[in-house]
This record gives structure tokens, sequence and C-alpha cells, in this order.
């Protein structure tokens, strides 16, 4: 597996895919990643793609953590034939929600889960601010 960082998000979000080396018409294992986009289709319309990682970095992506992974080209395949018409979503299909469903069953993505929580103490502390100044003001009217 490996977290990618790239334009125009770069240091904000990470983008995370699984490699598999997929031999080529001539034997030769080839490195590939599977990885879900809003930026492209698969042939069924779903968002879930595969590209040789060549393909992949001329997105612009820069590849910052590689991790290690049991996970063989049969349970992908498998995973892949129950979600290949699904759509990214930020909220609950991204490419993080898509590796953790392939490595685990389950769909997370601990990215989204600290956006919220920030989003949510942002918008809290500007609800606060806005009560306060309107108190403030019908104190001095």
């Amino acid at each position: 597996m490996l977290a990618t960082i790239a334009p125009p998000a770069s240091g904000l979000l990470f983008h995370r895919g699984i490699v598999m080396h997929i031999k080529d018409e001539n034997g030769i294992p080839v490195p590939h990643v599977f990885h879900n986009t809003p930026m492209k289709l698969n042939k069924f319309g779903g968002n879930v793609v595969l590209e040789t990682l060549e393909q992949f970095e001329k997105d612009g992506r820069e590849i910052i953590e590689v991790q290690k992974s049991n996970i063989d080209l049969k349970k992908i395949t498998k995973k892949n034939e129950v979600i290949k018409k699904r759509k990214f979503d930020w909220a609950d299909f991204n490419c993080e929600h898509y590796v953790s469903f392939v490595s685990n069953g389950e769909m997370k993505s601990s990215q989204m889960g600290k956006y919220v929580f920030v989003a949510t103490v942002a918008i809290t502390t500007m609800a606060i601010i806005k009560i306060v100044r309107n108190t403030r003001r019908k104190k001095l009217n």
C-alpha cells in the first residue's frame, strides 16, 4: 500500500492506493496501482481504477509512504467485483475507504474523521463568536 501527495492538496490530503506487481505480456512484473479517484472511470462507470505506477505518478503524485501488506491479486479482484460501479465520494467512498475495504473489509477513512473534527470545531467556534458579538451588540443598544 502507498500514500502519496498530489496537487492541489499537497500536504493537506494523502492519496492512497494498493501496489501490485502484475506481469506484462513478456512475463516481466510491472508495478501497478489500484486506487479510487474522482478523476477517472473504470469500464463499469465506477472510480476504482488500475494503472501502471508510471501512469499513476504522471498526475503529479509524490510517493511519501509505502507499507507492506499481504494483499494478493485474488483478494483485490474479489473486493473490486463488489464495488466496481461505485463512484468516488469524499465522505463515504474516498481512496482511503477503498484501501481499507480491500485490506480488512471495512470502509474507514482516518483522514475524513480528522477533517470532520476540524470542520466541526471551526463551525462551532464561529457560531460561538457570532453569539457573543450579537449579545454584546444587544447590551450596547
